[in-house]
């Protein structure tokens, strides 16, 4: 009865050391902060979190949930953190490292400034419509319409 279960058991001893290999490779660590505006104080959602190694090149990231939280698995290594938001400057943040004795950091409330840019001119433009509609009348504008952009005809 042994002999007939033996296959099996090996077959499980062996999954389960792999389970237990493929874990401990890939060494998880985690990277959490809060982003708000700087004026508002209020939570920032969605803003962007992207994760890059100390030679620029992107290692993870995410998005801030509704309440302006977020975080990030890591592997194990030295990294800094980039936070962007529509309408507000980026955030860069300092070098961090990432290691089995501190495998979580946290960067803490990250306050936003809104990015002013003052524009120097505004042109707003308006057309017609091709086609109006009245009660009793259909008016079609042909001044811009690009059909009629050609060449007179020619009279040999």
């Amino acid at each position: 009865m042994i002999t007939q279960n033996l296959p099996f058991r090996l077959f499980l001893a062996g999954f389960v050391l792999f389970l237990l290999g493929s874990f401990s490779a890939f060494p998880q660590a985690k990277l959490r902060g809060k982003v708000k505006d700087q004026n508002s104080k209020k939570d920032l959602p969605f803003a962007s979190v992207a994760v890059f190694t100390a030679s620029d090149s992107l290692v993870g990231g995410g998005i801030t949930g509704e309440n302006g939280n977020f975080s990030v698995d890591l592997p194990f290594g030295k990294f800094y953190a980039l936070v962007e938001f529509m309408g507000f400057e980026a955030y860069k943040s300092a070098e961090f490292e990432l290691s089995r004795n501190k495998n979580l950091h946290n960067l803490g409330t990250i306050f936003l400034q809104a990015a002013d840019e003052e524009l120097e001119e505004v042109v707003v433009q308006g057309e017609k419509t091709l086609m109006e509609l009245s009660l009793d009348k259909r008016i079609f504008n042909v001044g811009k319409d690009l059909a009629n952009a050609g060449e007179r005809p020619r009279i040999f």
